[in-house]
């Protein structure tokens, strides 16, 4: 049965940020049809909305449960992809951008509404689910970097601009057609959870009441029976509130100090990822054809950091990795802030026929995009397994899923807005 739940959990994962990897993987589109910096627009518009859905998602998980989240997801997001592809043809500019960060916020929305609440159905079971998850998500960001590789491949190249746009279109349809069969798949895989792995649900308020019925109507039938039996008083509504609310500073005061870790963690990855980290030059190409990157450079960039994202996530199922102290941990976290001193180095002063930057060689790149793409998602996975030993209960673990998110969430919203200041650079 664990096999099972693990493999179910694993699916689950690792529709969660598909959408948002998709968005990554098509670099050469936003170049194309937008500019240069178009991505690093819409990361940080999708750090805004993770951010508002972090928190909006805190009084809605009190009325939806886990299915209505569920749903939400999936649908949202496969229609979000589609819909952005004929955008393109909005003549403005201004305009054109504007109205593809509509579904790109919306996209972003559901995708943190839907991750806390299936963080809190995983951690019923064991923590280890949610390392689970997060290798799903690592693992199908990988496999969807490498269908575009693959899609990019089979279609043939073009030298003349209206064939390559051709070329690039044809591309974006087969890819996104490819998520959405995809998170299909996931919301099936949701279905066949919540039918065979109840337990797991969280549930909506409609739910709660149709259970407190059925089960005021086996009180009734037990107290008829069981004559002898004292008649309990009821706790007042007034000591649960409090109760509730003592509970909750208890767990956000035991989570406070990892939570800031992990947000400080996000912001250096946005300050970083993916603006400078896509305008690292080339030394090969700069010396044999006289441009700083290619189509191909930028895809396996992309392909690099993804593939050891997918490290990272895998390392907490090694023992001496997953037993790491919540202070090791912590300070881990804010050791990310090395690579805001080393990539910029990597990119400035910008490489030219008489200048190159201070760092200068292309096997050192992928190195160290290797090496970011590892330490950060390890650092996101052990948090949120190490979250739940801090935890007294499952209504703790509820608590704080939600609090941790977002924090986590509000760190990728700063780093975002932040590196929109490099811009001009």
């Amino acid at each position: 049965v664990l096999t099972k739940q693990k493999f179910i959990f694993f699916i689950l994962g690792s529709g969660v940020f598909l959408s948002y990897y998709c968005i990554l993987a098509q670099t050469n589109y936003w170049q194309q049809f937008y500019n240069n910096q178009t991505l690093t627009i819409l990361n940080w518009i999708y750090s805004v909305a993770w951010t508002v859905g972090a928190y909006i998602v805190i009084p809605l998980q009190k009325i939806w449960g886990s299915r209505t989240f569920a749903i939400i997801q999936f649908f949202v997001n496969a229609i979000c992809l589609i819909i952005i592809i004929p955008l393109r043809l909005v003549e403005n500019e201004i305009l054109r951008l504007i109205l593809t960060m509509i579904p790109i916020f919306l996209s972003g929305l559901v995708q943190h509404l839907y991750l806390p609440a299936m963080i809190s159905c995983s951690s019923k079971i064991s923590s280890i689910f949610v390392n689970i998850m997060y290798i799903g998500t690592g693992a199908f960001s990988l496999l969807i970097q490498l269908i575009e590789d693959l899609i990019t491949l089979i279609l043939p190249a073009h030298q003349e601009e209206k064939e390559y746009e051709q070329s690039l279109i044809v591309n974006a349809w087969l890819f996104y057609s490819i998520t959405d069969v995809i998170l299909l798949i996931c919301l099936i895989t949701f279905f066949y959870l919540e039918k065979n792995f109840p337990e797991t649900m969280q549930h909506g308020r409609k739910q709660k009441l149709q259970i407190e019925k059925y089960q005021q109507i086996d009180d009734l039938l037990q107290v008829e029976t069981e004559s002898n039996q004292a008649e309990q008083p009821e706790k007042p509504q007034k000591n649960k509130e409090q109760n509730d609310k003592a509970t909750q500073k208890k767990v956000y005061k035991k989570l406070l100090p990892l939570s800031i870790a992990l947000g400080c963690c996000n912001i250096a990855t946005c300050l970083m990822f993916p603006m400078f980290v896509t305008a690292i030059p080339s030394k090969y190409l700069m010396e044999t054809q006289g441009k700083p990157n290619s189509q191909w450079f930028n895809l396996w960039i992309m392909t690099t950091f993804l593939a050891f994202d997918f490290v990272g996530r895998t390392l907490p199922l090694i023992k001496w990795v997953s037993r790491m102290k919540v202070r090791t941990l912590i300070i881990l976290c804010y050791a990310r802030y090395a690579f805001c001193l080393i990539i910029p180095m990597m990119v400035f002063p910008k490489a030219t026929e008489t200048t190159h930057p201070l760092i200068y060689n292309d096997v050192l790149t992928f190195i160290v995009v290797a090496l970011m793409g590892v330490q950060g998602e390890s650092m996101a996975t052990l948090s949120f397994m190490k979250y739940q030993e801090l935890c007294d209960s499952n209504e703790e673990k509820q608590i704080g899923s939600y609090f941790l998110n977002c924090i986590n969430h509000f760190g990728w919203f700063i780093g975002g807005l932040a590196s929109l200041a490099f811009l001009p650079l």
